[in-house]
């Protein structure tokens, strides 16, 4: 019960304010003082926090065809000849992806189970909420939190957001030592690992207790003994248990800048118009769980611009400094210009301050609302 509690409070209290994200929207980040992110580029909170008010990744997530969900319906001790009820239990946390043999779909069996099964890992969705948050010890958000005073861990998720994008970061699964296994980002150029995070975390487990039975005597001992079982702290265990779903998770991302899964990379792109946009193909893009991620996971301005300075840093560096294709150059420039702008392009370019606009809307909807 207290573990749910904790949950219910990171759920209630995460993601960024409206106020946070005009801040971040129109003020410089820390590494540049003349660059701001593009409010038309994946970097924009605004974007996540309009597709979270609109529950698009909710319904994704407990209602998509791809997902095989966990749910059971039981006849309840209320029911009668005459009249029925029935006890409706759904359990998303324990939902399971499926595996397709349609050759005929837009993207490729394996895509479609890798890509739920990784939404499922990253939006264990318990208490039947949107959440991020998990009991399970090998959760990717504990994962995360476990290394959260580390810059390692903003790297890991700008890493994720920029192979989403299908840029191929050298983010690897180190595993050349036994308990030693670890997630590496480090380049060739440079002695500094911009992440060193080791798969192995120590958790808490209950263990079981063996509690005998005592004859009693009367009805006040039977109380007593009741009382007491009851308020029996069960002992409890550390061993180190392996981050699995934080592994499966960099590995999938990773797969998208290859074959056959580039493929299908290029058939989720965002939508050009409203057409495209209402066939829903971006539902199935691995850019909407990264982003809707990261909105869900960092809750304040300062770390979220933290979060920037890793993507920009990581984007200089491959530009600049990493070895590779002329082609794969253009796509990190590309990709430059579609997230970062000269603040003096904020109000003089073509692209329009949206934040001004939907904080005004959202001032108007509060102040006509009924009950705050």
């Amino acid at each position: 019960m207290i573990m749910k509690l904790l949950i219910m409070m990171h759920i209630i209290c995460a993601r960024l304010e409206m106020n946070d994200i005009r801040n971040i929207c129109e003020s410089p980040f820390s590494i540049s003082e003349n660059i701001l992110i593009n409010q038309s580029g994946p970097l924009n909170p605004l974007r996540t926090y309009i597709m979270h008010k609109s529950s698009y990744v909710y319904n994704k997530r407990l209602f998509s065809q791809g997902i095989d969900t966990d749910y059971s319906m039981k006849k309840g001790a209320k029911s009668t000849d005459s009249e029925h009820f029935y006890i409706y239990t759904r359990n998303p946390e324990n939902d399971k992806a499926y595996k397709f043999s349609n050759a005929r779909c837009r993207y490729s069996p394996s895509y479609l189970y890798y890509y739920h099964k990784t939404m499922i890992y990253m939006f264990p969705c318990e208490n039947n909420n949107l959440s991020i948050e998990s009991c399970k010890n090998d959760s990717f958000t504990r994962f995360l939190r476990a290394h959260c005073n580390k810059v390692d861990s903003l790297y890991l998720l700008a890493s994720l957001l920029l192979l989403s994008e299908g840029i191929d970061v050298p983010i690897s699964i180190e595993k050349n030592i036994h308990n030693g296994e670890r997630i590496l980002l480090k380049f060739d150029f440079d002695e500094f690992s911009f992440i060193d995070l080791p798969l192995w975390l120590e958790s808490i487990v209950p263990k079981e207790t063996n509690q005998k039975m005592h004859d009693t005597n009367g009805v006040s001992e039977e109380i007593d003994l009741y009382i007491h079982q009851e308020n029996i702290m069960h002992e409890v265990g550390r061993i180190m248990v392996y981050q699995k779903e934080a592994e499966q998770i960099v590995l999938f991302f990773k797969s998208l800048c290859r074959e056959p899964f580039l493929s299908d990379l290029s058939n989720c792109r965002e939508p050009s118009g409203r057409q495209e946009f209402n066939m829903g193909y971006f539902l199935e893009s691995p850019r909407l769980l990264i982003q809707s991620y990261i909105f869900e996971y960092i809750d304040n301005e300062k770390q979220y611009k933290l979060f920037l300075d890793s993507v920009y840093m990581l984007l200089q560096k491959m530009l600049y400094y990493m070895k590779s294709s002329e082609q794969h150059k253009q796509l990190i420039k590309r990709t430059i210009n579609c997230c970062f702008i000269d603040v003096k392009d904020l109000y003089n370019g073509p692209q329009r301050n949206h934040v001004i606009d939907i904080c005004a809307l959202k001032y108007k909807i509060d102040r006509s609302s009924i009950l705050p």
